[in-house]
């Protein structure tokens, strides 16, 4: 008989992994009290402390970041078409 796996939301993520940062005691009766492996507390753990840094970043550096530009989109359509063209002239034994 299988186990069903136990999907956690987001915020008792969240949640556990701040408390994690924020105790004395040590991940295993952390873990014993939410019913979790260590291994999967220590990995959420780990996504907090490499996330944190962002949460202090700026509008304007998430939008650079996250987002490319229209005209690098443009670009690259602009690229894409002529390499689509010079491969049907390539490729097409009728021309």
């Amino acid at each position: 008989m299988s186990i069903k796996r136990t999907r956690h939301t987001k915020d008792f993520k969240a949640k556990v992994a701040l408390e994690s940062l924020t105790t004395t005691g040590s991940l295993n009766k952390l873990a014993t009290k939410y019913s979790l492996h260590p291994t999967q507390l220590s990995q959420w753990r780990q996504v907090v402390v490499k996330g944190a840094p962002g949460l202090f970043s700026t509008p304007r550096e998430q939008k650079n970041r996250d987002e490319p530009s229209a005209s690098d989109l443009y670009e690259e359509i602009g690229r894409l078409k002529m390499e689509l063209e010079f491969l049907k002239k390539k490729f097409n034994p009728n021309s």
